[in-house]
């Protein structure tokens, strides 16, 4: 079966739905700007899906929701790249995580790549017919039927949660009350993980029922941390936040309120952007009393010379977070090409630097030089 075209023209709900009712095999490519998605499916049904490099993807995930190191997984993908066997079954036969977990965030990955997929207002797909083989050990497969019905549910109810909660970078803290939860604390549920959640638990205290979410609020992680930590999806973090704000169990701490809930600013509770914004605020209101009273208030100079302090610090924490980032990078295109890329700027093009913030990287900023085994990285 040929299938290829626009999305304005052919719906992906079509698409998938075609491929469901022929119970076709083979890879379903989605493509919009520099983000391409794969789609594998067998007899219908989906049995992965994830951006271009799939390894990069689901190694990123793997060190966002912390569990493996990433040391763990430059070995792991050192010897993918020697045995030429699937990352997964290496990072098993490793040690380094279960095979339970790992069909768990196969699935995940899976489902929140086609969800965003549903977003999509433009692009290009093409669909091709080949044998697709998968470990059942460690791979899932999902229903497509399910997974467009849920798709069409949350396109339904993201606009009233976004209504709720506007940002991921949101921070919220729990309102104490008489009956706040008790029994394990935020770190031994967090090792235990929320396995097995089915429902977000009974918000409004009626029942007997606790949501889950309550184990990873504790007024620092943001909503983006606990979306990583849970492996609940984004969409079911938000419900549980929503309706946890509605049962006024918790309250947004960022803004005005988070102001006044920590009492002042500090880099390790605000987010770095967050940060910088109110840090230069402050320092423009500085400025502009400095302009007119330095000359008759040497105590105004010294307050300058003082809130400039912060903001160096926060420059300087930018420069470092871009390092990690690029030499991050870095590392992932040796292990797929065997070599440093000559100009950084390769990174873009072989798709290393693909989320916005990786991409607002200014790389001229850089000196870089590769080596044979090595490379040299600073900022100029």
């Amino acid at each position: 079966m040929a299938l290829e075209g626009s999305i304005q023209e052919f719906g992906l709900t079509e698409i998938f739905q075609l491929i469901l009712i022929q119970k076709k095999e083979g890879l379903l490519t989605l493509s919009k700007e520099k983000v391409i998605v794969c789609v594998d499916f067998k007899d219908g049904q989906i049995i992965r899906a994830a951006e271009e490099n799939e390894d990069v993807s689901f190694g990123n995930t793997l060190i966002k929701n912390k569990k493996i190191t990433t040391d763990q997984l430059k070995k792991g993908l050192l010897e993918h790249k020697s045995k030429k066997q699937p990352l997964a079954s290496i990072l098993v036969a490793l040690g380094y995580i279960s095979p339970a977990e790992i069909k768990k965030l196969h699935r995940l990955i899976a489902e929140e790549t086609i969800f965003q997929l549903f977003n999509w207002k433009t692009g290009r797909y093409k669909f091709e017919q080949k044998e697709i083989l998968y470990d059942p050990d460690l791979i899932e497969p999902l229903s497509t039927e399910f997974t467009l019905m849920e798709a069409m549910r949350q396109i339904d109810e993201w606009p009233i949660l976004l209504k709720k909660i506007p940002s991921r970078e949101n921070v919220f803290e729990l309102i104490q009350t008489e009956t706040s939860v008790s029994g394990n604390t935020g770190s031994e549920q967090e090792k235990n993980g929320a396995s097995g959640i089915e429902s977000l638990g009974d918000p409004d205290g009626s029942g007997n029922e606790v949501n889950p979410l309550i184990q990873w609020i504790d007024g620092e992680r943001s909503v983006q941390q606990i979306i990583d930590i849970s492996e609940m999806g984004a969409f079911s973090v938000y419900k549980g936040m929503v309706d946890l704000l509605s049962a006024v169990k918790v309250k947004i701490k960022t803004g005005r309120e988070g102001q006044g809930a920590t009492g002042h600013l500090t880099i390790k509770k605000l987010t770095r952007n967050q940060t910088i914004l109110k840090i230069l605020f402050g320092s423009m209101a500085l400025a502009a009393s400095a302009v007119l009273f330095v000359s008759s208030y040497p105590a105004i100079s010294f307050t300058l010379h003082t809130a400039a302090a912060p903001i160096k610090e926060v420059s300087r924490l930018s420069i470092w977070n871009e390092r990690d980032i690029i030499r991050f990078a870095l590392d992932f295109y040796y292990l797929k090409h065997g070599r440093f890329p000559a100009l950084l700027h390769e990174l873009e093009t072989d798709g290393f630097l693909k989320t916005e913030k990786e991409r607002k990287i200014d790389l001229e900023k850089w000196t870089y030089l590769a080596e044979e085994r090595s490379f040299t990285l600073n900022p100029k």
